[in-house]
């Protein structure tokens, strides 16, 4: 007979208040408490199955917090450029909105700065049509419904670069809900990404549906079906509908 003394590993019966067992000398070398901590992955399973033992009742509190719930701190909400107002915008953008009506929906692609001025330029007869299109074949909404505003102006007989913040100001000042942005360089310039055609984001406080150019949209007659089919139901949503 031997005393054994109880290692680490036998929690179990250290707590129950052991810390020597008598253990015959016979006992097998894989069976005694001298080395039955030292089987592979017995540390393991009995720290998953013996729970930890209470700590001593001198350490309690008596008067425990309540655990906070909802401890997650919510997400801080992103910063939002401020729109400028039209009395801080250069004059020649000052100029283009005193030539633009107001509406519910603004319409835009690339070459719209020239087109407005009636500059000729490459397709621009394509263009024409088709927004013509789009107006006539439309159902017949209330006045006021639809309006054009650009992201680009001429300069120097050339169209200059995009002008984010004027064009969003300039969708605020004509109160617009909706805008429509026509091609991949309008959705670039405006929304910082090229999102798939026929999706729909958010842009400050208005929604903006995606479209392809106008070229493929008049080449195209199922793409213009479907921009046509998005733009009834955007429109609904926001409660404006056909007249009669």
């Amino acid at each position: 007979m031997a005393f054994a003394r109880v290692d680490q590993f036998a929690l179990l019966w250290r707590g129950r208040g052991l810390t020597v067992l008598l253990e015959p000398v016979e006992v097998p070398k894989h069976l005694s408490l001298l080395t039955f901590g030292q089987r592979r992955g017995f540390e393991q399973q009995f720290q998953r199955r013996t729970p930890p033992p209470p700590p001593p009742s001198g350490l309690l509190n008596p008067n425990p917090r309540p655990t906070p719930r909802n401890t997650v701190a919510e997400p801080k909400p992103l910063p939002v450029r401020t729109l400028a107002p039209p009395s801080s915008w250069p004059k020649d953008w000052r100029n283009m909105l005193c030539t633009v009506k107001t509406g519910h929906v603004v319409w835009t692609y690339p070459e719209l700065g020239s087109d407005l001025l009636r500059i000729k330029s490459q397709n621009m007869e394509v263009r024409r049509d088709f927004l013509k299109r789009i107006l006539h074949e439309s159902p017949c909404y209330p006045p006021g419904t639809h309006t054009f505003w650009p992201y680009r102006l001429v300069n120097n007989g050339a169209l200059g670069k995009a002008e984010p913040i004027l064009f969003w100001s300039g969708v605020e000042a004509v109160q617009a809900r909706i805008v429509i942005c026509l091609g991949s360089d309008a959705c670039t310039s405006l929304l910082g990404i090229e999102p798939a055609p026929y999706t729909i984001k958010r842009m400050y406080q208005f929604q903006v549906l995606i479209a392809q150019n106008i070229q493929e949209l008049a080449t195209q007659p199922n793409l213009y079906k479907q921009l046509m089919l998005m733009m009834r139901s955007i429109l609904r949503k926001h409660a404006i509908h056909p007249v009669g």
